[in-house]
Order: C-alpha cells, then sequence, then structure tokens
C-alpha cells in the first residue's frame, strides 16, 4: 500500500491527477458537512478544515 501511496503522491506533484474540492468547512461545521452529503447538495470531495 505504501508504494502506491507513494504513485498517488507523485501525480499529484506533477499535475497529472487533480481532485475536485467542491467544498471546504470548519471542523465546527462538520454537522453542516455531513447533512450536505446526505441531502446530496454537494460534489466532489469535501474537506473539513480544523
Amino acid at each position: 500500500m505504501e508504494w502506491r501511496a507513494r504513485e498517488l503522491f507523485e501525480w499529484l506533484a506533477r499535475g497529472e491527477l487533480t481532485i475536485d474540492v467542491s467544498r471546504r468547512y470548519r471542523l465546527s461545521e462538520a454537522r453542516q458537512a455531513h447533512e450536505d452529503l446526505a441531502a446530496r447538495r454537494t460534489s466532489g470531495k469535501l474537506l473539513l478544515i480544523p
């Protein structure tokens, strides 16, 4: 699994792979993030920011 993670991060570093982050939530907004996911109000990835 370690070699796969290394390969993944190499792709990211070279720009060969991009990740769509649709929303960022503060950790205090985790409940809202979960509700948005459950209600299908999001697309792409969500980030919880501490």
